[in-house]
C-alpha cells in the first residue's frame, strides 16, 4: 500500500492506457489505407478506419483510465502530486472538463473513487535529498541566450535583408534592424541577470521582489497553462503581499527539477534540519 512513487504511477499509466488507446487509433487509420490500396476507388473504408480507430481507441481509454485512477490513489501516498503531474503529462483531464466526463466508471468504481477522496484530505509528505546543496541559483540557459543573442536577431535582420534586395522594399528592413536590436538587448539584459531565482531553506528570491520567507509564503509551485497546442511552465509563490510568476522556459532548470528543489527546501525549513554542503 502506498508504494508506488508518482512518476512510476505516471509510466505506468503511459504503457497500460495512453500508448494502447494510440495504437488503437493508428490501427484504425493503418487499417483504412490498407483497405483503399485494395480498391482504391472506394473511400468509405479508409473513412471508416479512421473514425472506427478513433472511437475505439476513446472507449478503450475511457475504460482503462479508470482502472488506472484507483490503482494509482490506492498504491501513491502523495495522490494529490499525482493528479497534478497526471493532468500535467495528459493522462487525465481537469475536474468538470467535458472530456473527464467520457471516462465510464461502474457504480462499484464510483464508490472506490469516492472513498479513496479522503486521501486529498491529507497533505503529501515529502522527503530531504541530500544532493540537493543547501542553496541553489537558477539562472537563464546559454542555450536560451544564444538563441535570443544571435539566432533570432539573425533570422529578424536576415528576413528583412532578403526581403529588401528581392522585392526593392525598404520597410522590412527598417523593421528587421530595430527588431534584432531589440531583441539582442533583450539577451544581454538577460545575460547580466544570472542568477533569475534563488531557493534555500530560508524562502526564495525572485527577480524584483523582496526575499520570501518560507514561514510567509502561502503557495509556491510549478503550474502549466495551455496557450494554444503549448504548454508553458511558470514558478507561481505568493504571499499575503507579494505575488510572483516567472516564467521557467528559459531557466536552466526543468519544471520536475524545480517541483523537486521546492519540495526538499520546504521540508528543511518544516522539519529545521540542518543545511548539507
Amino acid at each position: 500500500m502506498n508504494t508506488v512513487s508518482v512518476k512510476q504511477a505516471i509510466y505506468n499509466a503511459k504503457f497500460t492506457v495512453i500508448f494502447p488507446a494510440a495504437a488503437i487509433v493508428l490501427g484504425g487509420l493503418f487499417g483504412g489505407v490498407f483497405l483503399v490500396m485494395q480498391d482504391p476507388e472506394t473511400p468509405w473504408p479508409f473513412l471508416g478506419g479512421i473514425v472506427g480507430g478513433f472511437v475505439l481507441g476513446w472507449l478503450y481509454w475511457s475504460f482503462a483510465i479508470t482502472y488506472w485512477r484507483i490503482w494509482a490513489f490506492e498504491n501513491v501516498r502523495n495522490v494529490q502530486d499525482l493528479k497534478r503531474q497526471a493532468v500535467r503529462a495528459k493522462v487525465i483531464w481537469p475536474d468538470g472538463s467535458w472530456l473527464e466526463k467520457t471516462e465510464i466508471r461502474s457504480h462499484e468504481q464510483r464508490e472506490t473513487l469516492r472513498k479513496l477522496q479522503r486521501k486529498f484530505n491529507q497533505p503529501d509528505v515529502f522527503h530531504d535529498d541530500l544532493s540537493v546543496p543547501k542553496s541553489t541559483a537558477i539562472s537563464h540557459s546559454k542555450g536560451a541566450i544564444i538563441f535570443g543573442l544571435v539566432i533570432m536577431p539573425a533570422l529578424a535582420m536576415g528576413t528583412g535583408i532578403y526581403i529588401y534586395l528581392d522585392e526593392g522594399s525598404i520597410a522590412m528592413l527598417l523593421v528587421g534592424v530595430p527588431l534584432s536590436i531589440f531583441l539582442m538587448y533583450q539577451s544581454i539584459k538577460r545575460m547580466r541577470d544570472k542568477q533569475s531565482i534563488v531557493i534555500d531553506a530560508a524562502g526564495i528570491l525572485l527577480p524584483k521582489l523582496p526575499f520570501l520567507k518560507w514561514e510567509d509564503i502561502i503557495r509556491a509551485e510549478v503550474i502549466f497553462e495551455q496557450q494554444g497546442k503549448y504548454q508553458q511552465h511558470f514558478l507561481v509563490v505568493e504571499t499575503r503581499i507579494h505575488y510572483g510568476k516567472i516564467n521557467i522556459g528559459s531557466l536552466n532548470a526543468n519544471f520536475e527539477k524545480l517541483e523537486h528543489l521546492l519540495q526538499v527546501y520546504r521540508v528543511r525549513f518544516e522539519k529545521q534540519l540542518p543545511h548539507h554542503r
